[in-house]
């Protein structure tokens, strides 16, 4: 009865002009209706066992009344069809005998409406299913996969064959068919062994069931290409550029080291043992010029020379003859030979008489970085007594690594800053580059030279060193972020049109500034490449690709 009024509903909604036999129907029900619960034109039920008047609505059960006005009173949706005052003057003027015909027609009127209901249902089945299209029968499956292993799936839950770890529900699909249209098997593959192969169905070493691979998907896996959604690009943020061409140059920045300059060293020393009497200079640092007195010392040795060459003076002139010549020319080479200067020679010549105490000027102009002598101090020959050196040019030593020696050359420009006075540049040529590397840091020292005016420049300062070289003209450069580097390999991405990404092997050589590193082949000028972004989805489909390729057995670890 549910059924029924539910249809009768639906009927009524999609229009009773469809149906013209179940508008008269409703509307004779109505009126059936409007017989028999109409107590005040009637003064009693027509359907009730008792001859007293029904209260409105008495009586109105499954049991007492017709399937269809049952249908009628428990549906509130039914459209209402009130009788005019004409029909229901005719009702009150049909005798009693008409009133017994009503089960009859009640009978007549039911099989006329499920008439209608059953064709209505029909044509709603028919019209309004025939957009869906045919319905899908094909039976749906459950897949479980491991977490840690996404390769593993099985069609029923259990555990990991691997890890041993509770298999998990992935999606569900429609049964494959190895043998539908469109799609023909190539071979069959192992889930576990990616390199196991075999031309028919058959289980793998580990017993499972080989899966079908099929031509088009074939293909797809040995092609390189990989395609990305704009959206998911947005997301990891790839960045192209374009494949550049430009001069190679390489700089190397370093620490180095500010020194003296070797050549510009001078010590000073005696030739003869004796006694400092005086001293000129006596602080270290100060600053001296050639011929500036440094010390008076007093000699036994010297006054004896001094002596020797008076007496051959004198003999000179009284005596004449090559040997008179030939003594005076020794007692005055030994004058010489223990570094007497000229002028305090003709001194003593001029005045005739030796001097107790001989004066030693400095040899150069320098500064004294050493001063190991004092007043009253004995002296032996060849002892060390100060240690001038020249400022005004200056060495900095600087600790290159084996691998940038190639690029460093003699007559190379260098420059150099100090922290305290970033703003000023100091700029020199490398003068030599040892022959040895140091065994520990596997650096060899590279010495450069720079002219020090102001002297700036001090011995013992830290500098910052920064050698360039243009290694080529014209070279291939991408940039350091493009490179993926796995092993042996170098890997940079070519974007193609279409969202198409295209993994390329390229040979690089030398690195230059600005992050750059010199393509030898690959890559052409002009090609976009993909300069930054986060590419791990990437690098694991390229070892996914790889790793089906394999043409060995894949080790798997024992199971517990």
């Amino acid at each position: 009865m549910n059924q029924l009024s539910k249809l009768g509903k639906l009927i009524g909604r999609s229009g009773l002009s469809a149906f013209p036999a179940g508008y008269e129907v409703f509307r004779l029900v109505r009126r059936q209706q409007e017989f028999v619960t109409s107590s005040d034109l009637e003064g009693r039920s027509t359907f009730s066992p008792s001859p007293r008047p029904s209260p409105l609505g008495r009586g109105r059960t499954v049991g007492s009344v017709s399937p269809i006005l049952a249908c009628q009173v428990m549906s509130s949706d039914w459209l209402r069809f009130p009788l005019s005052p004409r029909e229901r003057a005719e009702v009150r003027e049909k005798p009693t005998a008409a009133r017994l015909r009503l089960p009859m027609y009640q009978t007549i009127l039911a099989g006329t409406l499920m008439l209608a209901l059953a064709s209505g249902a029909a044509l709603l089945l028919t019209g309004c299913g025939g957009d869906q299209g045919p319905s899908t029968g094909a039976k749906e499956e459950q897949l479980y996969t491991c977490g840690m292993h996404p390769q593993v799936i099985e069609h029923k839950p259990g555990n990991c064959p691997i890890c041993g770890m509770k298999l998990t529900p992935v999606r569900k699909q429609a049964d494959i068919k190895p043998t539908s249209a469109g799609h023909k098997v190539k071979h069959y593959k192992s889930t576990m062994n990616p390199g196991e192969v075999s031309p028919g169905p058959a289980k793998d070493s580990m017993g499972m069931d080989m899966v079908p691979v099929y031509e088009d998907e074939a293909a797809a896996a040995e092609s390189s290409t990989i395609t990305i959604d704009p959206v998911t690009m947005q997301n990891m943020d790839l960045r192209t550029g374009l494949v550049t061409r430009g001069p190679l140059r390489r700089a190397v920045r370093t620490v180095g080291v500010v020194d003296f300059d070797e050549t510009a060293l001078t010590d000073v020393t005696t030739k003869f043992k004796g006694w400092v009497e005086k001293l000129y200079v006596d602080s270290t640092g100060q600053q001296v010029h050639r011929g500036d007195p440094l010390f008076d010392i007093y000699s036994p040795e010297l006054y004896s020379a001094q002596v020797e060459y008076l007496l051959t003076l004198n003999q000179s002139t009284n005596l004449a003859g090559a040997g008179a010549q030939a003594l005076q020319s020794s007692a005055l080479a030994k004058l010489k030979f223990l570094d007497i200067p000229d002028a305090q020679i003709a001194q003593i010549r001029q005045n005739g008489q030796a001097k107790k105490t001989l004066r030693i000027n400095a040899p150069r102009d320098g500064v004294v970085v050493e001063k190991l002598v004092v007043e009253g101090q004995m002296v032996e020959a060849g002892m060390k007594l100060y240690r001038l050196a020249d400022l005004g040019t200056v060495w900095v030593q600087s600790q290159i690594y084996e691998q940038d020696l190639p690029i460093i050359r003699l007559g190379q420009e260098a420059i150099v800053s100090l922290s305290y006075l970033p703003d000023r540049k100091f700029r020199g040529r490398v003068t030599y580059v040892y022959p040895t590397v140091d065994d520990k840091t596997r650096t060899a020292k590279v010495r450069m030279e720079f002219h020090n005016p102001g002297y700036f420049l001090k011995p013992g300062m830290f500098a910052t060193v920064e050698l360039t070289a243009e290694l080529s003209p014209s070279a291939v450069l991408v940039p350091d972020s493009a490179i993926l580097r796995s092993g042996e390999n170098n890997t940079v991405f070519v974007a193609l049109e279409g969202g198409k990404f295209e993994p390329r092997t390229v040979a690089l050589g030398l690195r230059a500034e600005g992050y750059l590193y010199q393509v030898l082949s690959g890559l052409s000028e002009g090609e976009r490449i993909v300069t930054s972004g986060q590419l791990c989805s990437i690098r694991r489909a390229s070892c996914v690709r790889r790793s089906r390729r394999c043409s060995g057995p894949v080790l798997q670890p024992k199971q517990r």
